[in-house]
């Protein structure tokens, strides 16, 4: 699986795990199971026509038996080719939201290069760490909110927005599970309604990641407009808290879109 540093929990290492993971045994096996019963609901449907149409060793309707038959075949094409054009087109997306990111940012910085600096100036302080008898309390409390607190919020804030993030992907890969079953749906009439649900869902997903990317960049802009200096104690402890709250909102709102 993909190595995440604690630091850098962001959509570059999840979708390299996500790609990794399209590889592993388990998920092969999953979408391979999915899709051989997907094949062979699809040709039960074509095997249960081509009886009704055969009378005496003869077909009485020839040309409805090779319509259903370039339908199997192109079913069997769609449920083959669905995994790896899902993923390819996850690819891009991610290659275009990592673009973006660079440019425009959008994801949560948590003052890693800022708090690095702080924590080496309080090392070059104290070399061995703080005397809880010779040092003030103040100057205790501040080696404590300096090497302690502040990297600890700080890596909680990338991994709240890493955690929505994976969340994302997961669904993901459950859609592309069940899709061989919400392709095949599209047989009735009075069943196609679950691959628009599907499709839907699946238009959703998409949704979710410049959604996420939205929230933070706005969550970041917000701190830096109230705080000045986004990266001190209280401004971390809000970052934190207002960040899992537009994370959280940007997922109710896609989902209420439609």
């Amino acid at each position: 699986m993909a190595d995440i540093p604690v630091t850098e929990f962001n959509i570059t290492s999840i979708s390299k795990a996500y790609m990794q993971y399209a590889t592993e045994p388990l998920l092969i096996s999953l979408l391979a199971i999915s899709v051989f019963w997907g094949e062979v609901m699809a040709i039960k449907r074509f095997l249960k026509e081509y009886w009704a149409n055969l009378e005496n060793g003869r077909l009485t309707n020839t040309k409805r038996i090779y319509s259903h038959l370039w339908q199997l075949l192109f079913t069997t094409s769609i449920l083959l080719m669905m995994p790896v054009a899902l993923s390819f087109f996850e690819y891009i997306l991610n290659e275009s939201m990592q673009e973006l990111i660079f440019y425009a940012g959008g994801e949560p910085k948590g003052g890693f290069a800022t708090i690095v600096k702080e924590i080496e100036d309080m090392e070059e302080r104290y070399p061995e760490g703080p005397s809880f008898f010779f040092d003030s309390l103040p100057d205790l409390l501040a080696w404590f909110n300096i090497i302690v607190v502040k990297p600890a919020i700080a890596v909680l804030i990338r991994w709240e927005y890493g955690l929505f993030l994976a969340g994302r992907f997961y669904w993901l890969i459950l859609l592309e599970i069940v899709f061989p079953f919400a392709w095949l749906s599209l047989a009735s009439e009075d069943s196609s309604q679950y691959f628009y649900t599907w499709l839907l869902n699946l238009f959703k997903c998409y949704l979710l990641m410049p959604a996420f990317v939205i929230a933070i960049g706005f969550a970041d802009v917000l701190m830096i407009t109230v705080f000045g200096d986004p990266y001190s104690l209280l401004a971390l402890i809000l970052q934190l808290i207002v960040k899992f709250y537009l994370l959280k909102r940007a997922t109710e709102y896609v989902f209420k879109l439609f």
